[in-house]
């Protein structure tokens, strides 16, 4: 297998694990509360590479590692989890996809000042192009609920935090190692634990099965797996084609909803896919401009 090979499946299992998170958040968030649900995803994912990496045998983290590890806790896990998950329950889903969207917008603004990364003019068009089918995909009606409330301030900083994330994860330089990213997942939850604590003084946890397991699909798979591919996929693909991650997972988001929940097929949404695939593939093909380059 090629490297770029490896790349494209990494960066299309990180898309279809993180495309299904808002679905297991809407059915946790009726039992859990959003910060404990944070402490319970981060701890399950942590727990689970803890155990890979003690397996393994994998190296313990070194030197500037140790700050990458807190920017991507605090910025990548910790802060985000909690503003998307306070803000999800006020927020419509498709408002939430529409906010999470600016993220590749973030990252372009971010990437630009910090990692001096340069979109030549068919790229931004892509980018631009990216957006606006988003905001074909989740239609005019949910657009109208856009406004200023403080839910949809929390999601579009959530988005923030993930862009500023990335460039800077990407600037420290990323890491492979299992036990690296257990540490960044045990840290993030011990920084959301205090507001946990705020929130309900005592451990809060699911009272159904069903609850239980998004539970654990969301903590093992959405937040552990897919903080390995995050790290693996941000040590070799610059932080605005990593970004063009957050036009795709909308796009599998509604396919979810046709498959699983009786959802009606919409020709805007066929019109959409057609331009987030062109836009995005017009990013991902391009050469970024680089100081070194």
């Amino acid at each position: 297998m090629t490297t770029q090979q490896r790349l494209t499946l990494q960066f299309v299992a990180l898309v279809l694990i993180w495309s299904t998170s808002f679905l297991w958040i809407k059915l946790i968030i009726e039992e859990v509360p959003p910060m404990w649900l944070a402490v319970w995803r981060l701890g399950l994912g942590a727990s689970v590479l803890t155990a890979a990496s003690l397996l393994k045998k994998h190296q313990r983290p070194k030197g500037k590692q140790w700050l990458m590890i807190a920017v991507a806790a605090v910025l990548g896990n910790a802060l985000p989890f909690s503003l998307i998950h306070a803000g999800e329950l006020t927020v419509d889903s498709g408002i939430a996809a529409v906010l999470m969207g600016t993220m590749p917008l973030a990252t372009f603004v971010f990437a630009g000042f910090i990692l001096k990364e340069r979109l030549n003019s068919k790229q931004l068009a892509g980018l631009a192009l990216g957006f606006l089918g988003l905001l074909l995909l989740v239609g005019s009606d949910v657009l109208a609920g856009l406004g200023g409330a403080w839910g949809q301030l929390l999601v579009a900083a959530g988005a923030a935090c993930y862009a500023m994330s990335a460039t800077l994860v990407r600037k420290l330089g990323s890491t492979a190692s299992l036990s690296s990213v257990a540490i960044t997942l045990w840290l993030a939850a011990a920084c959301v634990l205090p507001f946990a604590l705020l929130e309900s003084p005592t451990l809060v946890q699911p009272q159904t099965a069903s609850v239980w397991a998004a539970l654990l699909i969301l903590g093992v798979f959405c937040t552990g797996g897919a903080a390995v591919l995050y790290f693996q996929l941000l040590g070799q693909v610059p932080a605005n084609k990593f970004a063009q991650i957050n036009y795709i997972i909308p796009l599998l988001g509604y396919l979810w909803g046709l498959l699983f929940m009786g959802e009606q097929l919409r020709w805007q949404a066929v019109l959409a896919t057609v331009l987030i695939v062109i836009g995005v593939r017009a990013v991902l093909a391009g050469k970024l401009k680089t100081p070194d380059s």
